[in-house]
């Protein structure tokens, strides 16, 4: 699956629900969605090949441990998020 939300005025935290969809992308960017990832999204550790947030109000202090190794991963982009910390070798 393939969830996608650009440059529009949706406000509001993701729903935890979404974790029960295998997906392989996952975008957004330029949103008012706030909050953070929930955990029901580690689900997806084995499906999900594009990972990207940016410029939104969603706060992301560090990468998720369920997204450190994910097999099929290939495009990660954490822009402007509010990342701290150091980055884990895996």
């Amino acid at each position: 699956g393939k969830f996608q939300l650009q440059e529009n005025n949706i406000n509001g935290t993701l729903p935890a629900a979404y974790g029960r969809y295998a997906m392989r992308s996952f975008v957004i960017y330029r949103t008012n969605v706030s909050g953070s990832i929930p955990q029901e999204y580690s689900a997806w550790r084995h499906t999900i090949q594009v990972f990207q947030l940016g410029d939104s109000k969603m706060s992301l202090s560090t990468v998720p441990d369920w997204l450190i190794g994910a097999p099929e991963l290939t495009d990660l982009s954490l822009d402007r998020v509010g990342l701290s910390g150091t980055l884990d070798p895996r």
